[in-house]
């Protein structure tokens, strides 16, 4: 009995330690693992901020591009309006210029009616009077007229005919002419065979009995023998098939 009870707090305390070195191998992993962790954090920080440095340069530089941009396009809107407003003052001192023209208009065409006008008197020169002489119409030479002479014609042959090209007639062609086929077809019957089964001559088929009562006798050791059937040929059974001839018509 105490050895059986000192076995079983051996193994007690055995399992313990193997469970003490367990936990302390699973603190050590994750211990390692968490380092691991945080170095890896440790060593990206830095590549991280210089990133967000470059893009905090980069987002800075637009929005002086921007807002540069912005100055520039009010600026253009400015000269652009200050353009149309001289261009609108121009216009009105024009219309301006135009009505001031057209009032005084009247009053110039007033005082040259009032001016009287006095007659002018004005030698024509006579122009020379041209005579018409009528022309004579000058008679052409009538031509001549030259006979000719009669074109002699020759009568057009009719041409012949060609012979009419003699009709075709429908000739039978042979492809294949005609054999006869011979197929043989095997005739089965059953007989019956004997045999014997035995360790010394071992499994042996007979076609008579007495073949095989022969063998059982000079063959020591026969352990089983008997007699079954089997499907054998005998004979083969020809049979003709005639076939026809074979071919198409043709036109020649």
């Amino acid at each position: 009995m105490k050895s059986n009870l000192d076995k079983k707090e051996k193994n007690r305390k055995r399992i313990i330690i193997i469970l003490l070195i367990f936990l302390l191998g699973f603190t050590a992993i994750g211990t390692g693992i968490y380092f691991l962790n945080n170095n890896e954090k440790i060593a990206k920080e830095p590549k991280n901020k210089g990133k967000l440095a470059k893009l905090t340069k980069k987002d800075s530089e637009l929005s002086k591009v921007k807002k540069d941009s912005k100055e520039a396009k009010l600026e253009d809107d400015k000269d652009t309006s200050k353009k149309e407003k001289k261009e609108k003052e121009e216009t009105t001192k024009k219309a301006k210029k135009k009505a001031e023209a057209t009032a005084k208009e009247p009053t110039k065409k007033a005082t040259k009616k009032s001016v009287a006008k006095t007659p002018v008197k004005t030698t024509e020169a006579k122009k020379p009077i041209k005579k018409v002489v009528a022309k004579t119409p000058v008679k052409k030479p009538a031509k001549k007229t030259v006979a000719k002479a009669p074109v002699k014609t020759t009568p057009t042959k009719p041409t012949p005919k060609p012979a009419p090209k003699p009709a075709k007639k429908k000739v039978w062609v042979v492809d294949k002419p005609a054999w006869t086929e011979t197929k043989k077809y095997p005739n089965y019957r059953t007989v019956e065979f004997f045999w014997t089964k035995s360790s010394y001559c071992g499994y042996k088929t007979y076609n008579t009995r007495a073949e095989r009562d022969e063998h059982m006798d000079n063959c020591d050791g026969a352990e089983t023998f008997g007699n079954d059937f089997k499907d054998e040929i005998f004979e083969y059974i020809e049979e003709k098939i005639e076939h026809k001839e074979e071919g198409h018509w043709e036109y020649r």
